[in-house]
């Protein structure tokens, strides 16, 4: 081109090409110029004290939006990051806000738009101690349980609940740190379950608050 006053964001209408669907106007998204002090010429030789200005460039038609090329790095996310899982208000708080894949959903510390209900976040994936077809664990977190989250790959669009955390609010059922040793399962209702590992003492107890039940095997 030759058309000096060419310019980065700058329209034209173009005329005489041979294709006529292409006479049409354009937006020029990059342009380049060349100055080359020893290629001007005049007729029977080198011009004096001349410069040769040629440029070149590209463009898209006139009436297509111009956006950018997307150069901005993906943000990753590393560590982990504690939130607490929500649910709609209302919502039975012995019963588990989930859906088909135990999925939950959290606020974020961080979140000062959130409202603590079941728009603070996407579904989130659980963690399971075993996972199969069929088969596994199924601890689902109640609203009000403080959990550990993680972003796969460090993407922020995917993010995994990775366990569960007590705190002032959410204490342990056994008393600690007099029964560290004991390992326990307890849910919401009452029941639980409890290995006593002392040696010579070993015990396995199976509790349920309905008409008192329990079993123990081991030493009584």
């Amino acid at each position: 081109a030759r058309s000096y006053g060419l310019a980065a964001g700058s329209t034209f209408k173009l005329d005489g090409h041979p294709r006529a669907d292409q006479n049409a106007s354009y937006l020029i998204t990059a342009i380049d110029f060349r100055l080359d002090p020893h290629g001007a010429t005049e007729r029977g030789g080198p011009a004096s004290g001349a410069f040769a200005c040629s440029c070149s460039f590209e463009a898209i038609p006139a009436d297509v939006d111009y956006r950018p090329r997307r150069k901005t790095p993906v943000p990753r996310i590393a560590g982990h990051q504690t939130a607490v899982v929500v649910g709609p208000a209302g919502h039975d708080p012995k019963s588990p806000y989930t859906d088909e894949y135990g999925n939950i959903r959290v606020q974020f510390r961080w979140d000062r738009q959130g409202q603590d209900n079941e728009k603070s976040s996407c579904w989130i994936r659980y963690h399971q101690m075993a996972a199969g077809p069929g088969w596994g664990a199924v601890f689902v977190p109640r609203i009000g349980c403080e959990v550990t989250v993680v972003f796969e790959g460090g993407d922020p669009d995917r993010p995994l609940a990775v366990g569960s955390l007590y705190n002032q609010d959410n204490k342990p059922p056994t008393s600690l740190p007099g029964e560290a040793k004991t390992f326990a399962i307890q849910d919401d209702g009452g029941n639980y379950l409890t290995l006593k590992p002392d040696e010579g003492n070993q015990v396995v107890t199976v509790y349920s608050p309905t008409d008192t039940t329990k079993l123990e095997v081991g030493k009584t």
